[in-house]
């Protein structure tokens, strides 16, 4: 089921409200529920185009606000074969969304970590806001049905790479400063030129 029609010709279609589901080139097909005897019916029609103005289409309870406020007024007012390119750009990373609102803290650009060799420098659990049900018990009486939520953060960082410190190159150093007869640290730590 895809979006919603709403307000088809009353000649035609009774002013129903129903779900597209196909789309031609001359037609566009739609569920419409038909009350027969009591009970909810899907009855599928086909629409002339010349009679589709507008198609809308909802869903509820998605996450990030943020994030789809922006995505949606990039879209806005775009072609339709536009956007679903434009879109599919964006989830492959070569096109961007520009955030315009709610861009506080909002990364330049993607981080290229290399996954092999990411380590969990930061893990926390805290307490959510409890959710609370009831469940019924015998003799009429009722209990708490509680479930205990929580948020998790977590931090990934690429594991450095240790490097030994090389002791040759400071030999080598001070090899150097005494053949050019420069001042270097006698046992007292004052620094003392090398006599002849």
């Amino acid at each position: 089921m895809g979006a919603v029609q709403k307000g088809m010709l009353h000649t035609c279609y009774h002013g129903k409200t129903g779900r597209v589901c196909s789309v031609t080139q001359h037609a566009v097909g739609i569920v419409v529920s038909k009350q027969v005897e009591g009970k909810s019916l899907a009855k599928r029609t086909d629409v002339h185009i010349e009679h589709v103005k507008h198609s809308k289409s909802r869903d509820s309870f998605l996450t990030r606000v943020k994030n789809t406020r922006e995505t949606a007024q990039a879209i806005k007012g775009m072609h339709i074969r536009k956007a679903t390119k434009y879109l599919k750009d964006v989830t492959l990373k070569k096109q961007c969304v520009p955030f315009r609102r709610y861009n506080g803290g909002v990364g330049r650009c993607a981080q290229g970590l290399d996954v092999d060799s990411l380590v969990i420098e930061h893990i926390q659990v805290n307490k959510a806001p409890k959710m609370r049900r009831r469940t019924y018990r015998a003799h009429g009486r009722i209990n708490p049905y509680m479930s205990s939520p929580c948020h998790i953060e977590m931090i990934l960082t690429e594991k450095e790479q240790i490097v030994p410190k090389p002791e040759e190159e400071v030999a080598q150093k001070k090899k150097d400063a005494d053949r050019n007869g420069l001042p270097t640290k006698g046992p007292t730590g004052i620094y003392e030129k090398k006599k002849d």
